[in-house]
């Protein structure tokens, strides 16, 4: 990895390879042998690598994936996610968490209370297939043991097997906010948190029993290179890039002039050494490829 000193700036090109539907909406999820993306009708599409809609799941009717309370106004949006072999797909709501079937049927769902982010703004559960598995991993908010509490205080992961429907286990997860990063392999995770003037990101390998923090970083994670070493965070708005073996990260904004007009957003891994990342000046987008 090169010092963040001998980075230069270069002018680059980019062509069109591939494009997707346009009735979507978000940012796409990797997983292996293709992409997860959200339809503008709240519906779960899993991509194929040419961007061809492989498979579409509605979200399930009388589920509420929404969540209101008594003095606020409804919430909208979840997180949805589409099983690599396009068998199962799950949507997370602020109050209830659902996973369907081909043909558009529940296969299990759980109600849980609102999970509040540092603004006291409610923010929804989290989904994720494992690799290889009829399994969903479910990270369910839970109110704990203070009944004085209106909301949940941290998260749990439940194992669900969708075959049987049913909950095979429960672990404590902490506390996450949305943005969860998920390795293709399905098994490492970033999660990130800020409470306004912090932030914090763990990268987190999780297995049937047992979850190892394997890093961490005052920045909210991004993206996992499909090595499974290298990792990309924000740390408010500008990106971090580090190693699971201990190297220390690179900050590029570290050799950024001050007087650089614009934020950079999040950005994704573009190759095996080169990061893109968006760069944002009011309604403005270019874009930086970064030599890493």
């Amino acid at each position: 990895m090169p010092n963040p000193a001998e980075v230069e700036h270069v002018d680059f090109t980019a062509a069109l390879i591939a494009e997707g539907p346009g009735d979507t909406t978000g940012s796409p999820t990797r997983i292996r042998g293709g992409w997860c993306v959200a339809g503008i009708d709240d519906s779960a599409l899993l991509l194929d690598e040419d961007l061809q809609v492989a498979a579409r799941f509605a979200p399930p009717d009388g589920v509420d994936l929404t969540g209101a309370s008594e003095d606020e106004e409804i919430f909208r949006g979840h997180e949805s996610v589409v099983s690599e072999d396009g068998r199962w797909a799950a949507f997370a709501g602020f109050g209830q968490i659902a996973a369907v079937g081909v043909e558009g049927e529940i296969v299990w769902q759980t109600r849980h209370p609102h999970m509040r982010d540092a603004w006291s703004e409610s923010f929804p559960g989290a989904v994720v297939f494992p690799a290889d598995r009829d399994q969903l991993w479910a990270f369910v908010p839970v109110q704990g043991g203070n009944d004085e509490e209106d909301g949940a205080e941290f998260l749990e992961r439940w194992v669900i097997d969708l075959a049987e429907g049913r909950v095979l286990s429960r672990m404590y997860a902490g506390y996450f906010e949305p943005g969860l990063v998920i390795h293709s392999s399905g098994r490492i995770l970033g999660t990130g948190s800020s409470d306004g003037h912090m932030q914090y990101g763990d990268w987190t390998r999780w297995t049937d029993s047992d979850a190892e923090v394997i890093a961490k970083a005052d920045a909210i994670p991004v993206d996992l290179h499909q090595d499974r070493n290298r990792w990309l965070a924000s740390e408010f708005g500008r990106p971090v890039i580090g190693r699971f073996d201990g190297a220390d990260p690179i900050r590029f904004y570290d050799v950024m002039d001050d007087d650089d007009p614009f934020d950079y957003g999040t950005g994704c891994f573009a190759s095996e050494h080169q990061v893109l990342v968006p760069r944002r000046q009011q309604h403005e987008i270019e874009h930086a490829l970064l030599d890493v």
